[in-house]
Parts: structure tokens; C-alpha cells; sequence
């Protein structure tokens, strides 16, 4: 965020107040939560995150708490789960600590779906059936039932291994391919999919990638 001085333009007698201005995302950046205040029943949410979903094979959510690196923040903190690595990052540019709407117990199953579909080979994508908690903050009550569905963004093999072998040179990892969460690391396509979507940076070429 950014500290300005700021006065209402309506104001007879203005008075320059110190505001911190920041982007909405550093509140709720996948616009579930507006969602569920309006009591819409079925979601389906895609997370075009920064942050690729770490497999099972090198995270087990049963055991290990999330980090900032096995899986998008906006996701956990759904759930109460927040990472403490990088925290102070974290606590400066975000404010999520509010945003639990459903049950931490939940959070396991849900990541562990969403693990399976990535394993499969065909897209992260997975359902399930949440109960909302109170949430004073956001106004969100307790007891109201929703579908929600996540498409999470991610390398997809199956769909990989029927590129050209020029297209899986430019957006296959050479080593550690198997490991859906590691990108590759140089050219064109560097870190794909997760690109960097700030400031206009998607070229033709990142964004045909990605529509296909």
C-alpha cells in the first residue's frame, strides 16, 4: 500500500487526512466473499494465482501447514489457514487475516482434491460441498451451504504431451518435468503458466499460450 495525504473533493474546509491506499486484492483477491454475502449457492472460482500448486508428492497438506510456495494465500486463508514464512511480506502488503468463511478442518480434503485432479493429468480442478462460518467482519453467517468449484492454474500434461515438440522445448522443464509445479525457468514462456500479470506484461505470444 501507499501512504498519501487525502481530503474529500466535497468538502468545504478540506483537511488532509493520512490514507493508506492499496489494491482490493490486498483484502480479497478472488471475489468468493461478495459472492457468499449475496447467497449464491454454486460458485465456480478461478484462481489464476502467481503461486503453482505444489503436488502431493512434495507436500502433504495431511502433515505439513501450508507456505506461501505449496499454494495461493487467497485460497488458505478461505479456510484460516495462513502461512508464517514470509509473514512479515505478508502482513505489510495483505490483510486476509479476516477471511476465513469456512471450516479449517475442510481445508485437508479440499487441497488433497485439488492435488488428485493435478495428478491426473487434466486440469486442477475439483468440487465440494462447504458450510459457511460466522464471519462478523464480512457479514457472513453461519450454516449457508454452497457448491463451490476451483479451477486452479496449473501446467497440465496431458495437454503438454500433445504440443509440438518445438511448443514442449519452449514450456516443458527439462528437469523435474513430472513435478506439475515447476516451471520452466528461461525463455519466451518463462514461468509459464504463472506469469506475472501486473503492469501489461503478457505479450501476444503468453497470452495465445494461455487461452489455449
Amino acid at each position: 500500500g501507499m501512504h498519501f495525504n487525502y481530503w474529500s473533493p466535497s468538502d468545504n474546509r478540506p483537511t488532509a487526512t493520512d490514507m493508506l491506499f492499496t489494491d482490493g486484492g490486498c483484502m480479497e483477491n478472488l471475489a468468493l466473499i461478495p459472492l457468499l454475502q449475496r447467497k449464491v449457492n454454486k460458485i465456480i472460482l478461478f484462481d489464476n494465482s502467481g503461486t503453482a500448486l505444489k503436488p502431493s508428492s512434495s507436500w502433504d497438506v495431511t502433515n505439513t501447514p501450508p507456505s506461501n510456495d505449496d499454494v495461493d494465500s487467497s485460497l488458505s486463508s478461505l479456510f484460516g489457514m495462513q502461512a508464517d514464512d514470509n509473514k512479515e511480506y505478508y502482513d505489510r502488503n495483505f490483510f486476509y487475516n479476516n477471511n476465513k468463511v469456512f471450516d479449517s478442518n475442510d481445508y485437508q480434503t479440499f487441497i488433497l482434491k485439488l492435488q488428485s485432479a493435478q495428478q491426473s493429468g487434466n486440469g486442477i480442478i475439483a468440487s465440494m460441498n462447504l458450510t459457511t462460518i460466522t464471519n462478523d467482519w464480512w457479514g457472513i453467517d453461519a450454516g449457508f451451504e454452497v457448491e463451490l468449484t476451483v479451477v486452479y492454474l496449473g501446467r497440465i500434461s496431458n495437454w503438454e504431451s500433445e504440443l509440438s515438440i518445438e511448443m514442449q522445448e519452449k514450456v516443458i522443464p527439462q528437469e523435474n518435468a513430472d513435478d506439475l509445479s515447476h516451471t520452466i525457468d528461461k525463455g519466451m514462456f518463462k514461468h509459464y503458466p504463472h506469469y506475472q500479470t501486473a503492469g501489461g506484461l503478457l505479450s501476444y505470444e503468453k497470452s495465445n499460450l494461455l487461452a489455449n
